[in-house]
């Protein structure tokens, strides 16, 4: 199994980020198209007490993956993301469901912030187990590396559009 924990600091309460971001329709849509995903659908919202339950599917770049994953993965791969904000505690758990895998695959993650003087830090954690027999370790790798680069890009693109709605803090 493979983990990544990856932190941004944002100018914005832990409410504003899930509320106003995570959980926002219009931030994903934004968000995923400057990313450079040819595809992003948003499935599901709805609030069951202290619970949201967020649904959507994303088609990735693929980029250069190596021959081996290509010729599992195919053309064109994409994910359902399933996630569950939890108001009382502020955080936010997801399943990410692969369309090529399928039971091959377990990837999952939280999202999570903590506090700081003007804002937050955001906490991300994935973890990702891949079976698929000599290659497993390699597409794990991989996945991680893009959810890094992901997460890395969309900080920026969070922190821009923080300030651009009047979102931060203070």
């Amino acid at each position: 199994m493979a983990v990544l924990t990856v932190a941004h600091d944002y100018d914005c309460s832990a409410e504003t980020f899930f509320r106003r971001c995570v959980l926002s329709r219009a931030y994903n849509e934004e968000l995923y198209r400057s990313l450079g995903f040819p595809k992003f659908e948003w499935l599901e919202l709805k609030e069951e007490g202290a619970k949201v339950h967020r649904k959507i599917r994303v088609q990735p770049t693929t980029g250069n993956l190596p021959a081996p994953i290509q010729k599992i993965v195919g053309e064109g791969i994409s994910y359902v993301e399933e996630g569950t904000f939890d108001a009382s505690t502020l955080r936010f758990d997801f399943r990410v469901l692969p369309s090529a895998l399928g039971d091959k695959a377990d990837v999952t993650g939280s999202l999570w912030c903590t506090d700081r003087p003007g804002g937050v830090v955001r906490h991300a954690r994935f973890d990702a187990r891949i079976k698929v027999f000599g290659i497993g370790s390699l597409i794990e790798e991989k996945m991680l590396e893009n959810y890094k680069r992901s997460f890395d890009a969309a900080a920026s693109f969070t922190k821009g559009y923080l300030q651009r709605e009047g979102l931060l803090a203070g």
